[in-house]
Parts: C-alpha cells; structure tokens; sequence
C-alpha cells in the first residue's frame, strides 16, 4: 500500500511514524509539506538574555499530563521512543507555571482561582453554588447524542462559567470557539459521566470510588508511565518543543520507503479508478490512501469538484485566530515572586 500524507507538522509526522512502527503492509509513504520546515504549529526559537538560553514558542510550549489520559501519556511515551528523554523537563502541579493561570477578561489580568463560598472576577457565585446546580440538573433526553460544548457547560453549570472560563481555556487549546466544538468529541468523560450517571459530579465520584481497571496486558507501558507522572502537570522539552518535530523527521528519514518533501505544496487530489491522484508542486504521483493532516478549509484548496459533500462538511469547521506573544524579562519587573505565569486573552 502506498500511502501520501498531507502536512508536515506533529500530526503528520507522528502518523508516518506509527505506520511505520506498526509494521503495517505499506509499501511507500510520502510526506508532503508546502513550507521550508517541518513542525507546522510547533516552532521555537532560541535567545540568549544574560548568558542563558532562552526557547520562545510561537505555538505550543507544554503537552498535558493532567488528566492522566493515555492518549496524553502516548506523547511522553513517544518522546521516550525517539531518545529524547534526557531533553524533558516535567512540571509538577505545584510549579509557578501550574499555579499562576491568569485570563485577561474585562479589562484586567483575573487569577483563575475559584472560591467556595463567595464570588470572584470571573464567576459572579461561589464554586459551592454552581456545584449544587450540577447535581440537580436534569440529565439530558436519551435522544441528544451531541451538543456544543457551550450548549453542555451552560446546562450543567452556567452560562457565566461556559463564557468566563471553559471559552478562554478551549481557545487557547483547541484553537476553536466552544460555541461550535463538540462535546461529545472533547469532554467525552464528562459526556459520559452524564449519560450513565445522570451527572458530572455523580460520575467523577463513582469513578473515585471505583476506579476501572484498564487492559494492563496492551497498555501496561503506558499504564507505568501514568503512575510514574500523576502528580505532574505538563512537559516540555529543555531545548524548545521543535525537539519533537525534529526528531520525528530525523527518525523518518532512515527509511527507505519513507519520502519527507519540503516546498511541495499539494496541488490537487482526485480519484483514479481505485486510486487517489495526488499533483504537488514537484510531482505527479497515485496513491492508495491520501491522509490530511492540515486544516479542514486548506483542503477544499485541492479537493476536486467529486468531493462536493465533503468539502461543503469541511467547509463548516471553524476555528479561531490564535496570537501567542512571549514576554522576556531582563529584570525581575513583576509585581510578584514567580519565573512563570501562564495568561489567557480573549
């Protein structure tokens, strides 16, 4: 099977990387990215401020630990596997960086820092009050399957807190607008929790009571890994996270069968009786499968017209624009005693 992939950023270049380690039947993959470099979103760059190296990210600077998912643990499992573990620095949950989260709302830097009992900036009532509310209102109808995550927050807990608190946080993960993400797709457990126990809190209870017992035997590695970091936050690498997309190259490019294209932007991808005809700017080349990884409207740029169903699903996905600004301090000139803050602006 020869097989194209579109985009050269982590999704891309990780896709590559696990058709290859799964030893799956492919006979070739090529990977197209239409800029100079690989790492789409991830980029770092390196200054030096009073004789120390300093990594500015334009995109992402951390990778979660927090929930203790194991799609989230995969990553560092993944950064293992390429030999980058000695580049790792973890973040516990009680350094400045996890501590001190800020969102610009209203005119102002407000600490998320939710009270019990009394309000603050950014929720009119105290946590205790909007908990209360959870766990009286009613489950959803069997018949809804999805809702916003807007929709789900708003329900549950209240509007404010969707507005203040869940917009802000999504946008800076996601890159979306909560008013359109999916619930179901993105806080699945909470989803779920919903659906079997007719509330979030009911259903984060349950699960603290009664833990489920993954399938050690297939994930007993990752498994390992959770409990080694369950006091952690998030991770990064010492040397800017373009370690990651780097490496991943790197390690892509010792295979045969494995072509990496730079300055090859896709042209168009049609279909060839059973197969996908793909033209880039430097080749002309059929393809039993063709995977995107890149963003769903730069697809409709070389989708043919055959396509006309999915380019007009494809079109509907939205997103935000994102601006990620880095302060680098000579001096110490904030207001108060940390290295590290995390600010979200909406």
């Amino acid at each position: 099977m020869k097989i194209a992939i579109i985009g050269g950023g982590i999704s891309g270049l990780s896709t590559a990387y696990y058709l290859k380690k799964f030893s799956l039947p492919v006979t070739e993959i090529v990977l197209y990215e239409a800029s100079s470099r690989f790492g789409g979103w991830i980029d770092s760059k390196k200054v030096t401020l009073n004789n120390e190296d300093i990594y500015l990210e334009k995109g992402p600077r951390t990778l979660r630990l927090t929930t203790g998912e194991l799609k989230e643990i995969n990553s560092i499992k993944l950064a293992n596997d390429l030999n980058l573990s000695s580049n790792i620095e973890i973040i516990s949950k009680n350094h400045p960086a996890s501590v001190n989260r800020y969102i610009y709302f209203n005119g102002q830097i407000n600490v998320i820092k939710p009270k019990l009992i009394g309000k603050t900036p950014l929720m009119s009532k105290g946590l205790f009050r909007y908990l209360l509310k959870e766990l009286r209102s009613p489950k959803r109808d069997s018949s809804v399957e999805d809702e916003t995550i807007w929709s789900f927050i708003s329900r549950r807990l209240d509007s404010e807190i969707a507005e203040n608190l869940i917009d802000p946080v999504f946008k800076g993960i996601t890159g979306g607008d909560v008013r359109n993400l999916s619930a179901a797709a993105l806080l699945k457990t909470f989803y779920q929790y919903e659906d079997t126990f007719g509330s979030i809190s009911k259903g984060a209870f349950n699960k603290a009571r009664n833990p489920i017992m993954e399938n050690y035997e297939k994930y007993h590695d990752l498994l390992e890994l959770r409990d080694k970091y369950r006091h952690q936050s998030v991770w990064r690498f010492k040397d800017g996270m373009q370690k990651f997309t780097e490496r991943l190259a790197e390690e892509l490019s010792k295979y045969e069968n494995v072509k990496l294209c730079l300055n090859d932007p896709v042209k168009s991808v049609s279909r060839k009786n059973d197969k996908m005809s793909l033209l880039s700017n430097n080749s002309h080349q059929d393809f039993d499968m063709v995977i995107s990884s890149v963003y769903s409207k730069i697809n409709n740029q070389f989708l043919s017209d055959e396509y006309v169903s999915l380019k007009e699903s494809l079109s509907k996905i939205e997103a935000v624009n994102m601006v990620v600004v880095n302060f680098v301090f000579k001096d110490d000139l904030l207001p108060f005693k940390v290295k590290e803050i995390t600010v979200l602006f909406f």
